[in-house]
């Protein structure tokens, strides 16, 4: 996926922006990199070490707050049946749409 829109993606950041992600991502960090792209995840405590030091706790700390904004939005978004599931395909041209319409909702309801 990140590799068939390199150059949207590219379009879509700003300089010195940095790319949010989960642990799910951690085999893209690499790639990320290579295209000059910053990532942050929270850290694993590696193998035969009791924790973590002291700048990889807050860093992952702070990753997690960041995160958790994101998916209590999403949380949100999902409350509505509708994007609770797995949409057929034939809705895909109009899950953006959907979406719009959700998020005002919930902003003007919030």
């Amino acid at each position: 996926m990140l590799a068939s829109n390199v150059q949207d993606i590219k379009n879509w950041i700003e300089n010195e922006d940095i790319f949010i992600v989960d642990r799910g991502f951690r085999d893209s960090l690499e790639f990320l990199e290579d295209l000059g792209i910053k990532a942050k995840m929270p850290s694993f405590i590696p193998r035969g070490q009791a924790q973590m030091s002291t700048e990889e706790a807050n860093t992952s700390r702070l990753v997690t707050k960041v995160r958790w904004v994101v998916e209590s939005a999403n949380a949100r978004i999902k409350s509505w049946k509708y994007l609770a599931s797995v949409l057929p395909t034939h809705q895909v041209p109009y899950i953006r749409d959907y979406v719009c319409i959700v998020c005002a909702i919930a902003n003007k309801s919030r």
